[in-house]
Formats: structure tokens, C-alpha cells, sequence
């Protein structure tokens, strides 16, 4: 969890945050990635079935379309896709995604950010 500017480098597409994230001391075999530092990665010796939940409040201005979208190992993962307007007097759009992956030791799965309407 943290927070932070994002500079979104192209329209539509899905890219890290660039942001550090923070973890509970208390985080079983999961530490903050090591090539993404917005990722968890596993640091446990074994191949495990973990359920990633990202969120994000993001504030973009009017009439944007913004999205979300998890990566594992750099690799954005369609499924995991959630995408949200905002329009009149709401410039602030929350996103949430859900899911269960498989990741390997040293796997690392990052929450990937996008605004489909860059002006």
C-alpha cells in the first residue's frame, strides 16, 4: 500500500506504477518485488497458490477512462482487467481486481495502471 503520482507514458497502455509499496511485517513468505517495487514476490522455496487483490483510487481529471490490470513477471495478465470512468464532478475513479495465480519462487505479480485518455 502507498501512494504517489503516476506519469502514464502512453494512452491504453498498461505499465508499473513506478511506486514503492509497503508490506505488514508479518507477510508469510511474501516480500516487495525486487525488479517492480510495487509487486509482492515469493520468497518462499516453493511453487505457491496465492490470492492477489489490488485496488486502486485513482484521480485523473474529467472524462477519462482509467484501468488496472495485474503482471506476472512484467507480463500484464488480460484477465485480471478492470477498467472505470469518470465524468462530471468526479475526477476520481476507484478500480479493483481479484485473483488467484499460481507464482513459482521468485514469481512477482505488480498491480499495472493505464489512462485510456491522456490530455
Amino acid at each position: 500500500m502507498t501512494s504517489g503520482t503516476i506519469n502514464i507514458a502512453s494512452a491504453g497502455v498498461y505499465q508499473s506504477t513506478g511506486l514503492v509499496g509497503t508490506l505488514d511485517p508479518e507477510n508469510f513468505g511474501i516480500s516487495l518485488g525486487t525488479s517492480d517495487t510495487f509487486a509482492v514476490k515469493n520468497t518462499s522455496r516453493e511453487t505457491v497458490l496465492y490470492q492477489i487483490f489490488g485496488s486502486a483510487d485513482i484521480d485523473a481529471g474529467n472524462n477519462k477512462t482509467l484501468g488496472i490490470k495485474l503482471a506476472l513477471n512484467g507480463v500484464p495478465i488480460a484477465s485480471t482487467e478492470c477498467q472505470a470512468a469518470t465524468s462530471g464532478s468526479h475526477s476520481f475513479a476507484k478500480l479493483v481486481t481479484d485473483w488467484i495465480i499460481e507464482m513459482a519462487p521468485n514469481d512477482e505479480v505488480a498491480l499495472y495502471v493505464t489512462n485510456f485518455n491522456i490530455s
